[in-house]
């Protein structure tokens, strides 16, 4: 399912096509929908109020946005599953900031959902391990997995990304072995069928974000 949206949400609708979620309200993606942004600017997904969730925790739960060869700052207000369902509704945004456009058409998707078990299972459809150094890794990273894809591009944009996460034990504690300052990102390669070196970067434990 495809769910295109150029409304204001909680707010009054807005000729700019833009979508505002404001006061808290949750957008919840589920049944491998996707929400499609079809507005390049920076300011077309956007949070007001006392802010705005959009809770993906699948995959193929993912919002897809236009942005073509725009650049700036785009923040997509991920949130973990609200309290009612069983979750703690944790506000764990991600922020694509581009500096250099990309060529062509293309589009950029997002998602992420928290992995059932410490050991990170189940995987996302592309991964089958998570070894590393010294044999399996799992305990030493977050039960959670981020995708973000930029597709459609005859050149990808370039910037910087910040991914928010949920340092509740749910996600962090429990068996892992996590030393939450030392956490960074690594990104899965699936044609070597392996985990990449970490990024460069850095964590921000107050905020509970990795740059």
């Amino acid at each position: 399912m495809v769910i295109v949206l150029g409304i204001t949400l909680g707010l009054k609708s807005q000729a700019q096509m833009r979508l505002v979620i404001n006061n808290d309200v949750y957008v919840n993606i589920t049944n491998d929908a996707v929400l499609v942004v079809d507005n390049g600017n920076s300011n077309a997904l956007s949070t007001a109020g006392t802010g705005g969730n959009i809770v993906s925790e699948g995959e193929n739960n993912s919002v897809k946005w236009n942005i073509g060869t725009n650049t700036g700052t785009y923040v997509v207000p991920l949130t973990t599953t609200p309290t009612g369902p069983g979750g703690n509704g944790t506000k764990i945004p991600t922020t694509l900031s581009i500096t250099t456009a990309g060529t062509g058409s293309g589009t950029v998707s997002f998602s992420t959902y928290e992995t059932t078990d410490d050991d990170n299972t189940p995987y996302a459809s592309q991964v089958t391990n998570m070894n590393g150094t010294g044999g399996d890794q799992s305990l030493k990273v977050l039960d959670r997995f981020w995708f973000i894809d930029a597709n459609g591009y005859t050149t990808k944009p370039q910037g910087n990304m910040t991914l928010g996460y949920d340092d509740a034990s749910n996600e962090m504690a429990g068996t892992n072995t996590i030393t939450e300052s030392e956490l960074q990102a690594q990104r899965w390669n699936s044609s070597s069928n392996d985990w990449q070196q970490l990024l460069y970067g850095t964590v921000n434990t107050t905020s509970n974000q990795v740059s």
